[in-house]
């Protein structure tokens, strides 16, 4: 938590918010409470559950964490994000589908 890098806050309706920081995770985190996370809380009437923030990646540098960030929105098909961060490749959109599904497979298999 004290290290920057991409995290994934969690909705009591299964969807999900991808953030990115490059302050610590836990800095980050309080700031939601007057962010798009607090607006899209209240409008939806859903609890978000920062008890079960995930760290996704850690990572200090700039332009990699913000590949990691669109990386992990792309992977994340019931984000609630306003924006969708960095623009990726149409040639890494299969690759980035294929992890997905192969961690979701795994998943399920154990």
């Amino acid at each position: 938590m004290q290290t920057p890098g991409v995290h994934e806050i969690l909705c009591s309706y299964d969807k999900s918010y991808i953030g990115q920081t490059g302050r610590s995770i836990a800095t980050r985190i309080k700031e939601h409470e007057k962010s798009a996370v607090a607006e899209y809380a209240k409008n939806r009437g859903h609890d978000i559950q920062f008890n079960k923030l995930k760290i996704l990646n850690k990572e200090s540098h700039f332009g990699k964490r913000m590949y990691k960030e669109a990386t992990e929105i792309e992977k994340c098909p019931q984000n609630f994000n306003r924006e969708g961060g960095w623009k990726i490749s149409k040639t890494w959109l299969t690759i980035i589908h294929q992890t997905k599904r192969k961690s979701t497979n795994n998943t399920e298999n154990n």
